[in-house]
This record gives structure tokens, C-alpha cells and sequence, in this order.
């Protein structure tokens, strides 16, 4: 099992770290969030599907953040 990295939980290693932190800086720059707000939306949507109900999304690393 992977440890999670940095201050995402759903980062396993710094690959997935490094990505979670650029979807968060596009988050604060398209969507006006500060960047504590990003992460924690970028928390809740990869760290914790079980609260709606559905299979984890894997992390896509062939897209762009």
C-alpha cells in the first residue's frame, strides 16, 4: 500500500504529488479558490469515494491538470 505524499492523500509518490499540486494551481488561477480550498476539493474527490458511492478515480497521468 502507498503512503499518500505532501498534502494530498490520494498521492502515492511524488509523480502523482507533483500532478495533484498542478491540478490545484489551475484550480486557484480558473477558478478564483484559494489554493487550501483546491487541495481539499482535490482531497475529497480522489481520498474519499466511498461518500458518493462510487469506484475510486484513477489519477489520469496522460492528461493535462
Amino acid at each position: 500500500m502507498l503512503r499518500s505524499q505532501g498534502e494530498f492523500d490520494c498521492a502515492g509518490d511524488a509523480e502523482v504529488l507533483q500532478f495533484c499540486r498542478e491540478i490545484a494551481e489551475y484550480m486557484v488561477q480558473e477558478f478564483g479558490i484559494t489554493r487550501r480550498e483546491a487541495v481539499g476539493r482535490v482531497n475529497e474527490a480522489w481520498a474519499n469515494p466511498e461518500h458518493c458511492n462510487q469506484q475510486p478515480t484513477p489519477v489520469p497521468f496522460n492528461e493535462d491538470p
